[in-house]
C-alpha cells in the first residue's frame, strides 16, 4: 500500500525501495512484480521492466486463484506496454490479443491493441 501511495506522488525510488524490500520476503509475488514493472516503465528502465512483467506472469499461477487471472492480465499489458515503447508495435500486438483471448472483455487491453494498431496503420503510410 505504501508504494502505491508513493508512487501516486510521483515519488519513484520511494516506493521502488518498498517493492524490493517487499520482494525479498515474497519474491514469487506477482502482484508486488507487476507494480515494480510499472516503476521501472515510469524510469524508462525498458529491460528492468520487461524482467519485472516476466517473471510476475510466470509466477502468477502460485498465487491465489481469485487473483490468477488478473495478475497474468496486468503482466502481459505491461509486457505489451514495454514493447510499444521499444518500437516492436508487432509484437506488442500479439500480447494485446493474447490478452483478449483469455478475457475478450479486458478493456485496457483492447484499447491498448487498437493504439498500437492505429501506430501500426501510420508506420505503413510513411
Amino acid at each position: 500500500m505504501k508504494a502505491y501511495a508513493l508512487q501516486d506522488l510521483h515519488r519513484l525510488s520511494g516506493p521502488k525501495a518498498t517493492l524490493q524490500q517487499a520482494l525479498k520476503l515474497s519474491p514469487y509475488n506477482s502482484q508486488y512484480l507487476t507494480e515494480l514493472g510499472e516503476i521501472c516503465s515510469l524510469e524508462k528502465n525498458w529491460s528492468q521492466a520487461m524482467k519485472a512483467y516476466k517473471d510476475a506472469e510466470e509466477y502468477a499461477p502460485l498465487g491465489p486463484d481469485d487473483r490468477k487471472a488478473d495478475n497474468i492480465a496486468r503482466a502481459r499489458r505491461g509486457k505489451g506496454y514495454v514493447l510499444v515503447e521499444l518500437g516492436k508495435l508487432d509484437e506488442a500486438a500479439k500480447m494485446y490479443e493474447r490478452c483478449l483471448a483469455e478475457n475478450p472483455k479486458d478493456k485496457k487491453a483492447k484499447a491498448e491493441l487498437d493504439y498500437v494498431r492505429q501506430q501500426q496503420a501510420k508506420k505503413k503510410r510513411r
